[in-house]
């Protein structure tokens, strides 16, 4: 029963440590996610920015810096993105992220010209176009991905409760079978207990029933235990003995039963006295003399 119920544990506590485990790498994964999302995001606000930033400079020097800075975002957002792939999309996060690739895709000749006639200094219309199209473009793709985000978490709360979810059920369960198991164990002691009271009551009623029987017989009667110690004398073999049961209880049958030969004086021994109680009958002897507590001899 204490292997069964450390084995529920060790089973118990596997369970729940692989909930736990999941649920981290889940969470885990959803806020990568949505950390790149968030880095997709600033970079496509950034490079708007920075196209305006462009715009209104007027040191060619500070131009050529930030149009450099405009140039490595492109590389980090493309780094990113390919991050985002690698983690593994699900088709709503596959097809969101299609249309902000396919908005960036129409986007960027748009965004190429702006920054070339910003370099060329041929900024007739450029504030128009940034305001117009640039913008409006931005702002398309940034609720898009503000969509993303929104999805990542609630898709990792929803993991997290389902993972809550896994959880309880599985503590439920174990402690469901650990009161089975303890019932059943109670069970089964309360069986093995009453089962003994049987089995002790009919014991007892046999052996009553024997010493009545005994108590009746007209011989001396003296029974003994395998160790060859009294358990019983009837009256008749007080009398001859001049032991009462209560006191030779438990005594050795020989120094109760003392018997001699009446001619050599020898003492004699009965295999009962050697704990002999499975041999074949043994009577005594005519010549057998039986020494009573107070010393008497008798037949």
């Amino acid at each position: 029963m204490l292997v069964l119920m450390i084995a529920l544990a060790a089973v118990g506590l596997t369970r729940m440590a692989a909930i736990n485990h999941r649920l981290e790498i889940i969470t885990n994964t959803y806020n990568v996610k949505t950390d790149i999302i968030f880095s997709l995001r600033h970079i496509i606000r950034e490079r708007a920015l920075s196209t305006y930033a462009m715009y209104i400079m007027e040191d060619p020097f500070q131009r050529e810096e930030e149009l450099q800075r405009f140039t490595g975002m492109a590389s980090e957002f493309i780094h990113l993105r390919d991050q985002l792939i690698a983690l593994g999309l699900e088709d709503k996060e596959r097809v969101m992220l299609d249309q902000v690739l396919e908005l960036v895709r129409q986007y960027q000749p748009l965004h190429m010209n702006l920054v070339d006639r910003i370099t060329h200094e041929k900024l007739s219309g450029v504030k128009e176009d940034i305001l117009r199209h640039d913008l409006l473009r931005q702002r398309e793709m940034l609720n898009i991905l503000d969509q993303m985000v929104d999805m990542e978490r609630n898709e990792s709360r929803n993991a997290a409760t389902e993972a809550a979810r896994e959880y309880h059920s599985a503590y439920l369960a174990m402690f469901l079978l650990t009161v089975v198991i303890i019932a059943s164990g109670l069970l089964i002691a309360w069986y093995v207990i009453y089962r003994t009271h049987l089995i002790e009551n009919a014991l007892a009623q046999e052996k009553e029933q024997a010493e009545i029987t005994l108590h009746s017989v007209g011989d001396a009667v003296i029974t003994a235990n395998a160790e060859g110690k009294v358990d019983y004398l009837n009256p008749v073999a007080e009398q001859m003995t001049e032991w009462r049961k209560q006191e030779a209880y438990g005594i050795p049958l020989r120094k109760i039963y003392r018997i001699i030969n009446e001619r050599t004086r020898k003492p004699l021994e009965h295999p009962a006295m050697l704990g002999v109680l499975d041999g074949p009958i043994a009577g005594a002897d005519r010549q057998t003399l039986l020494i009573s507590r107070s010393g008497k001899q008798g037949y």
